[in-house]
């Protein structure tokens, strides 16, 4: 009969798993007895799809003896290095007035269903040989023991046994083994099974053995046999297709798609355990078919991929799957819609013309707008080292649906308005996510309202993620470069060269958090040259350069009107500096109104305008506790193009 490749492949696995744990000393890292002929593994296929693995040992060296008795009685358990069959064997005797058990746990053999399959049955073979006394009350048992809990199967009574001669038990399934408390063993509940499916924790195996009768009994035991037999395996067959409308339901003109993984999630844990879990990957028509899946009832899921959102089933939802041994389960399908939008011009147009090398981001921003759910938004390779002017009769950029726009790398692709509107505005309730560009060019203009935020606008209510860009030479009146209402997160960013009245690079009127950001050379006309945050905004920094940035009134590192609810640690100032009323407060950031924040692993270096600032507010006693650092920390990284290590480098003017 020939063997499939699968099994073939378990094999091989669990013999060499088995091997290492005879080098290495099995499990307890207990020295391992080198005459290896009397522990051995063998697999073999059955016809209909099962495994019997059978684990043999001679020589009981990988184990652990424990035993129990009642009072008056005694059990041992000793291995003999002669007197077997042949060569060492195991001494079981047992000294009786009520009960006395002796329980011995192999080291070196166990189960993995979650690798090695479920299990369909056990059974225990194992030569045995009456040495002294016998008697009715003479009993053995399989035991298993899974997540600390010990099971038992019961095997008849083979009689009185003179000479050798081996004795085999019944096949056992899951049902068959009873939860045993320890540790007089009198407990058996046959409410509790092992749960030997795919599902299951690790199994180890051992036996019971004993006597409740009086008398003293010996008997040996050579060539304990263990056999387990896999459940038969299933299959489960399905398409993944292209959902060209979105309506979640394969309609006519709607292909297969090649190239995604299907697999089985045994764990639940939504994610492919590779070596552990079933998958397939799908062929041209989008066909495929797992093989050589466990029984019972299973999560099937797709790995996701960018740009496409899965609509059968929906909201990304696994199928729940029942394997029957033997049996395919099919009509397993998965419905994805494209949802990735390619810019593939660098015009800022909106004509119509949508095709490729007439798609203009403004349109793809407008088309992403008019379908439901969350879009992607990438740039054409050809784009690459180029810069999209806004032209100044369309204006800014509206993000008025959920959005990913993911550039080409911060020096790789560059949106700029050339001064004559803001870039990216945003309306309530969006989540956008913009990445890898460069925003230069905004104009907000100077009114307190109208003119917020150069480069972005992120209103009450709207949620934006800034990761790896660049936002610089951008003009506003509150937030030269980004002004925040609603949720920023800002992350491996550049903020430089920006202007405003408050808050040259970043003012802050709502929850704010910046990790690995420097803040460079940006200039207010009032407060706060590199971060402003007022009226109960939020903000928290952590391991970000705020370095040379300036204001023409003051307010500076820690200036604040009202009295914060402040901490801080690990901050230094770096060259920045007030040209007017320098006593109010260096430049770099301030706080006021009840604002409050957060600043931790950040570097700014020379600190008498921080200093002078903390002198004429509440923040002397922050400051007086404030850590310093080595000036050599820096953040890890900054924005960086695609699959390059080098820093991008921002001019000053």
């Amino acid at each position: 009969m020939s063997v499939n490749s699968f099994w073939v492949r378990w094999l091989r696995a669990r013999r060499a798993r088995w091997d290492c744990r005879s080098h290495r000393g099995g499990r307890g890292g207990r020295p391992a007895h080198r005459r290896v002929h009397h522990r051995r593994l063998s697999c073999e296929c059955l016809e209909d799809r099962r495994l019997l693995a059978t684990f043999t040992d001679g020589e009981f060296a990988n184990w652990t003896f424990s035993s129990f008795a009642s009072p008056g009685s005694s059990a041992t358990a000793t291995v003999l290095a002669t007197g077997g069959n042949p060569g060492a064997c195991l001494d079981v005797t047992t000294v009786t007035g009520e009960t006395a058990w002796a329980k011995g746990m192999n080291l070196e053999f166990s189960w993995q269903p979650a690798i090695d399959g479920s299990i369909d049955t056990v059974q225990m073979t194992i030569d045995e040989k009456s040495v002294t006394g016998w008697g009715d009350g003479q009993a053995k048992a399989i035991l298993v023991e899974q997540g600390g809990q010990l099971y038992g199967a019961v095997v008849p009574a083979s009689g009185a046994v003179t000479s050798w001669r081996p004795i085999q038990s019944d096949t056992f399934s899951e049902a068959s083994f009873r939860a045993v408390t320890e540790p007089d063993y009198r407990q058996w509940d046959d409410t509790r099974h092992p749960d030997f499916s795919a599902g299951g924790a690790d199994i180890t195996f051992g036996f019971l053995i004993g006597n409740r009768i009086s008398g003293t009994f010996t008997q040996l035991y050579d060539n304990w046999s263990l056999s387990v037999s896999t459940a038969g395996a299933g299959q489960i067959q399905g398409t993944v297709w292209d959902d060209r409308d979105g309506n979640g339901s394969r309609g006519p003109g709607e292909p297969g798609l090649d190239g995604w993984t299907v697999y089985v999630d045994y764990n639940g844990n939504q994610q492919l355990d590779d070596g552990v879990e079933p998958s397939a990957v799908t062929g041209i028509a989008g066909a495929y078919t797992l093989s050589q899946v466990s029984p019972g009832q299973w999560d099937v899921a797709q790995l996701p991929r960018a740009g496409w959102a899965q609509t059968s089933p929906a909201a990304s939802a696994p199928h729940r799957v029942t394997v029957s041994s033997g049996q395919t389960a099919g009509d397993v399908d998965f419905g994805n819609h494209a949802f990735a939008f390619i810019v593939s011009t660098l015009d800022d147009e909106s004509d119509g013309d949508y095709s490729d090398g007439d798609l203009s981001l403004r349109e793809a921003l407008w088309l992403a707008s008019q379908q439901p759910g969350h879009d992607v938004i990438a740039f054409k390779e050809t784009l690459r080292g180029g810069t999209i002017v806004l032209d100044a009769e369309l204006g800014e950029l509206a993000i008025d649906s959920n959005v990913d726009i993911q550039g080409l790398g911060a020096d790789q692709l560059t949106v700029d308005a050339a001064g004559n509107s803001r870039v990216f505005n945003t309306v309530a309730g969006i989540a956008a996510t913009i990445s890898s560009l460069t925003i230069s060019g905004g104009e907000g203009g100077t009114d307190l309202v109208a003119g917020r935020g150069g480069a972005m606008h992120i209103v009450a209510g709207a949620a934006a993620t800034l990761d790896s860009v660049i936002v610089t030479r951008n003009a506003g009146s509150l937030g030269g470069g980004i002004y925040n209402a609603g949720s920023l997160t800002l992350r491996h960013a550049i903020v430089s060269d920006n202007s405003a009245y408050n808050g040259g690079g970043i003012h802050n009127h709502g929850t704010a958090s910046l990790f690995e950001v420097a803040v460079l050379r940006n200039h207010a006309t009032n407060e706060g040259g590199g971060i402003s945050t007022e009226l109960m905004g939020l903000l928290s920094a952590a391991q970000c350069i705020v370095s040379d940035n300036t204001s023409d009134w003051g307010a500076g590192c820690m200036s604040v009107r009202q009295p914060p609810r402040t901490r801080g640690w690990n901050l230094r100032k770096s060259r920045c500096r007030v040209t007017r009323l320098p006593w109010v407060g260096a430049s770099s950031l301030s706080t006021k109104d009840s604002s409050i924040s957060a600043i931790a692993w950040c570097t700014v270096t020379r600190q008498r305008h921080m200093k002078a600032a903390a002198e004429s507010s509440t923040m002397a006693t922050w400051l007086s506790s404030t850590r310093r650092f080595p000036a050599t920390r820096r953040p890890r990284r900054w924005p960086m193009e695609a699959g390059s290590s080098s820093e991008v480098s921002v001019p000053s003017h």
